[in-house]
């Protein structure tokens, strides 16, 4: 049949037509597959499961794009069981190469239903006939319910016995099978039944396809009605905030598509965290303030999408752990400070609109050409195309999005006729808002999309910027009162953990904060860490004036709560707390940025004067800078210079350290502002050739520079365990070749230093495939691992307090200390010190000397051996010496027995044991560490043994290093697990 035999009209789109079938595909209708359909074809125009050629299936809907069918869905067929149901979609463009109508269709799916009903015949049929494995009884063999042997004979023979076993094994078997057939066949019938309601449902949903042109249309008029009652207002609420003069008439109506949270514009009620939905009089009452009304709507006519806040906030304080009211109360009321409104300006009016549903479906006032780009971007980042089967469904998500901003829009229109807002505007009244003309003439959108701003990094980027400097002698702001916990400031709580009225353990608090505004000083350190000095005031019973000075510990976890102020410039803290984007977090850091900012301007104040000598300095030096960048180099060269001074702070013009301070000044910003990137590729050149890795170069003040390279293994002591401690160097630049030189080598952690400036951080990044078979999602993709500084700043030391050079000198005490052991020891002395009493107690005392090194959990320590210091004694002395010991313990104990029977008999022996290295660093110029308490003891069962398995050995925790010819006498099996000999 000529394809245009089945073409019955034109229809006329001006200048373009459109033909329509006699066969035009409608919901509701069946059609016969032509082809094979595989499963396999291109995922753009055919989704389906594999298809047999000849099978018909009923078109269930139509997907329509720009008013033509794009997509055509067809319900899967009901003879497939519903888990594998799945429907079939075929693009518009290669529908008639798959499909043909099926006017038969009634009769196929009658044929069908016929033979599905026979199936089922012919399995109801099976269920009533026996199994074939089944036997009828009467061929089972032995019957045990014949009758039994008369009296006076026996109950049963073994010949009885055997039969009536064999009788109820066949008896199972029977039954077995018969269960096995009726539950097939159960299954079976189980399975068409529910291929039959899928037939029958089918027919339902034919029905549902017919009438759905008709649900269209009332939802059509039901669409209408809607938009008429957001015409003439219903629902809405309007609020006049401010009065005054209207904007002038000719003005256009402005339209800003960001999305405002009043509490981070208007920073009220930061007491209370924040302004909330209750504060509407607060609103009011700041808006008459022009300058905050010109940052919010900078247009005379203009309007904003707002909330009243975005984030979270505790209006009930829960009463008790697990408060559910407390919870469902603060949700409620969350929810309606988080609820869209329009803020609208007209001239010196300010109104509030309220109450639109539609206005909670948007995130900002009409659509951008990013989010309409993002409704045709697949989850791949390719572009949906009109060839693609998703470009009908992103175009209704399209016109879903659309659809809202018109609903803005026609709530303006019906205000305005209304003369509820703009009643001053020179507009046609009753005039179409949804009209392009007028959309053209009277509004003007600012796209977010398209703005320009400043190009600065996010405040968690900008304070982990700042706070690599964060070192002994910085100066910082700290909100402490976000940080009042017993594990930042330990001295405000109790020492030991009392049970709370919730029932948990927790330390008791006993002083509180003086004040509550964050603060301002400069950091200190000590064994446990950097701190800085916070005021504090007694909370307890009767005592509440007692004020003393506590450590607030500076830790990780406390740096969210932590700016470094030594470098940061005035404009920086200006920017985060006008920055609309960076407000947008204000909750984080606006008390801290705000008490920062006032530091910054009394620091910039006092050093006005020299920093404008530093200015002319650079000028009348003729050095290349960009103006911008100058303030921040003078302000870094005046913070290195600054905490380089013992009090870490500048000095008065008139005092006699001023000239040097000011020296130091203006050596470190010659240097920041002259040719960094030749000091970093002259370092670089310099390792190459030496075949090392630089981590990181740094300028010390005074024009000098200082570089940290990780340490090669000539410059690293395997015995004080992993190389943590970089090597490091002073380095100067020949003035004509521009060589790097370095020299005055050390070893020393890669920390953070206030004295210190950044030039150049070296990365080495490492990147590890990951496997797609791999369950774990971590797993399946690639990771990078950065080796440079960056992992060195994250070392923790394995020496304690010691620096690297004070523990590689205690790597000569074993070999010190047992050659004094072996000189022999003054037994007199050693037994008059061996016991004396503390707190009504007697105290037996150790001997105790170095013998070698071991690695205890991977950290270097002393391996010690140890004696009571009166058994050893007793054990080297004659007998006189002897009954001296013995003498000693009766004149000590009440009960000396027990311990003379023990130092007769000789149950006190050597034993090994470990102590921290910097605890040994107090007796490093001694002959033994008598009175040092040890860290553990060394038991063969922890020591790794390199004649066992890796996997023997996993559960042992301690290797073994060095051991001295001493230490291999007095433990054997210790020798021979050792790596070296001392």
């Amino acid at each position: 049949m000529n394809e245009n035999a089945l073409v019955v009209s034109a229809v006329e789109h001006g200048e373009s037509s459109r033909f329509e079938r006699l066969d035009a595909p409608r919901p509701g209708t069946y059609w016969r597959l032509l082809q094979d359909v595989t499963g396999e074809e291109d995922g753009k125009q055919i989704e389906s499961n594999p298809l047999d050629a000849g099978i018909v299936l009923l078109l269930e809907s139509i997907e329509y794009a720009d008013g033509e069918p794009h997509v055509y869905k067809f319900a899967a067929h009901p003879g497939v069981p519903e888990r594998e149901a799945y429907p079939s979609l075929f693009h518009a463009d290669c529908f008639w190469r798959y499909w043909t109508y099926c006017p038969e269709a009634a009769l196929v799916r009658e044929r069908e239903l016929l033979a599905l009903h026979q199936e089922m015949a012919q399995t109801q049929a099976r269920l009533l006939e026996p199994p074939p494995a089944a036997k009828p009884i009467a061929n089972l063999g032995y019957d045990p319910s014949a009758p039994t042997q008369s009296e006076g004979q026996a109950l049963a023979t073994p010949e009885q016995l055997r039969d009536m076993t064999v009788y109820a094994e066949r008896l199972k078997k029977n039954a077995e099978a018969t269960q096995k057939w009726i539950a097939k066949h159960s299954e079976a019938l189980k399975g068409q039944g529910e291929a039959l309601a899928r037939f029958h449902m089918e027919r339902a949903t034919v029905g549902l396809a017919a009438a759905q042109g008709q649900l269209d249309a009332v939802k059509g008029i039901l669409r209408t009605v809607e938009n008429l009652k957001i015409y003439t207002g219903d629902g809405v609420e309007v609020t006049q905030l401010r009065k005054g003069a209207p904007a002038p008439a000719e003005l256009p109506l402005t339209i800003y598509q960001e999305l405002l949270s009043l509490d981070e514009e208007l920073l009220l009620h930061l007491e209370v965290n924040g302004l909330d939905h209750t504060h509407l009089d607060s609103v009011a009452t700041v808006l008459a303030d022009d300058a905050l009304l010109q940052r919010l709507v900078p247009a005379a006519r203009g309007m904003v999408l707002c909330q009243f806040r975005s984030s979270y906030k505790e209006f009930v304080k829960p009463s008790r752990p697990g408060d559910i009211g407390a919870a469902m109360a603060n949700q409620q009321l969350n929810k309606i400070s988080q609820l869209h409104m329009l803020l609208v300006r007209d001239g010196e009016q300010v109104y509030l609109v309220e109450g639109p549903e539609f206005l909670q479906k948007i995130k900002q006032l009409m659509p951008n050409a990013a989010e309409q780009l993002g409704h045709f971007s697949g989850r791949n980042g390719e572009t949906i195309r009109r060839d693609d089967l998703a470009y009908a469904m992103a175009q209704r998500r399209q016109l879903g999005a659309l659809d809202a901003y018109a609903k803005v829009l026609t709530m303006l229109w019906g205000l305005r006729d209304r003369d509820v807002l703009f009643a001053d505007w020179a507009v046609p009244a009753f005039a179409s808002w949804l009209d392009w003309g007028f959309q053209e003439r009277y509004l003007r959108l600012v796209d977010q999309s398209v703005m320009l701003g400043v190009e600065r990094p996010g405040y968690d980027a900008y304070r982990q910027q700042q706070n690599q400097y964060l070192a002994a002698g910085a100066w910082v702001a700290v909100r402490a009162s976000a940080l009042f916990e017993q594990r930042f400031i330990p001295g405000a709580f109790a020492s030991q953990e009392t049970r709370q009225f919730n029932n948990r353990w927790a330390h008791s608090r006993v002083y509180v904060l003086k004040q509550r505004m964050p603060i301002i000083g400069c950091v200190r350190r000590d064994k446990r860490g950097d701190y800085i000095e916070v005021p504090l005031v007694h909370e307890g019973y009767n005592r509440s004036g007692r004020e003393i000075t506590g450590k607030l510990y500076l830790c990780r976890e406390a740096m969210q709560e932590v700016l470094v102020l030594d470098r940061v410039d005035a404009s920086d803290l200006t920017y985060y707390l006008t920055s609309r984007a960076q407000r947008r977090s204000y909750n984080d850091y606006i008390q801290l940025f705000q008490a920062a900012r006032t530091w910054v301007a009394e620091r910039d104040s006092a050093e006005g004067p020299l920093r404008a000598e530093l200015r002319q300095a650079v000028a009348a030096a003729r050095i290349p800078h960009d103006a911008d960048a100058l303030e921040g180099a003078i302000t870094a060269a005046l913070a290195v210079a600054r905490t380089a001074r013992r009090d870490k702070c500048s000095p008065a013009p008139d005092s006699s350290s001023y000239s040097a301070y000011r020296k130091g000044a203006l050596d470190t910003l010659h240097a920041l502002l002259t040719d960094q990137a030749g000091r970093t590729a002259a370092v670089d050149a310099w390792c190459q050739r030496q075949g090392r890795r630089p981590l990181r170069l740094v300028s010390t003040g005074k024009g000098q520079f200082k570089v940290y390279l990780e340490p090669v293994a000539s410059e690293h002591q395997v015995l004080l365990g992993d190389a943590r401690h970089a090597s490091s160097a002073a380095v100067t630049f020949d003035p004509h070749t521009g060589e790097a030189v370095l020299g005055g080598w050390q070893r020393e952690l890669l920390r953070a230093s206030a004295s210190e400036h950044v030039i150049h951080d070296w990365k080495y990044i490492t990147r590890f495939a990951g496997d797609p078979a791999a369950t774990s999602y971590l797993d399946r993709h690639d990771r990078t691992i950065d080796d440079g500084a960056a992992k060195w700043l994250a070392h923790k030391s394995l020496l304690g307090t010691l620096r690297y050079d004070q523990a590689e000198s205690l790597l000569a005490l074993p070999v010190k200390q047992s050659d004094s052991f072996r000189r022999g020891l003054d037994m007199a002395n050693l037994a008059s010190h061996a016991i004396s009493s503390r707190s009504n107690k007697i105290v037996r005392h150790r001997l105790r000397f170095a013998i070698g090194i071991v690695h205890a959990r991977g950290r270097p320590c002393m391996l010690m051996a140890e004696h009571d210091s009166l058994a050893y004694c007793y054990e080297n002395a004659n007998a006189a010496g002897k009954q001296a010991c013995v003498d000693l313990i009766r004149a000590w104990y009440k009960t000396p027995e027990p311990a003379v029977q023990r130092l007769v008999q000789g149950e006190l022996d050597w034993t090994p044991c470990y102590v921290d290295l910097s605890a040994v660093w107090t007796y490093r110029d001694q002959a033994r560490c008598d009175d040092l308490d040890h860290s553990g003891t060394v038991f063969e069962s922890n020591v790794l043994d390199p004649a066992l398995s890796e996997k023997e050995n996993s559960e042992r925790d301690i290797r073994c290093m060095g051991l001295t010819s001493v230490g291999a006498e007095l433990f054997p099996w210790l020798a021979s697990r050792t790596l070296q000999a001392l």
